[in-house]
């Protein structure tokens, strides 16, 4: 019934804010990387599920920082849409490509 919103700071490894809220909507972001900002925290990126809010919220709030999608999301929306044993051979090629998400740790194992 409810949205955990969580601000994580990479280089820290630590929660920044955290907003419990109805759901996941742009001016409630909005208003808490503004908050962000207001105290001091420099984004310098953004990493996220990749919802619609926040994508409207980190333009509207960081116009210019990257933002990406969490690979975790991007794998699991990957294995919805394939499933478990996809019935093409270039089904079964992307659904490997899904699967060695998670072991990518650094840029350059994305690209080969």
């Amino acid at each position: 019934e409810y949205c955990l919103l969580v601000y994580w700071d990479s280089q820290l490894k630590r929660v920044q804010f955290w907003h419990l809220v109805e759901r996941e909507n742009t001016s409630d972001i909005v208003k808490d990387l503004i908050f962000l900002k207001d105290h001091g925290v420099i984004c310098q990126s953004i990493t996220s599920g990749g919802g619609i809010s926040i994508r409207r919220a980190v333009a509207l709030v960081y116009p210019v920082i990257p933002h990406q999608r969490c690979l975790t999301h991007l794998q699991r929306l990957g294995l919805s849409l394939l499933g478990r044993r996809p019935k093409t051979i270039p089904g079964a090629q992307l659904r490997s490509l899904v699967d060695y998400l998670p072991k990518i740790d650094f840029p350059d194992e994305a690209i080969s």
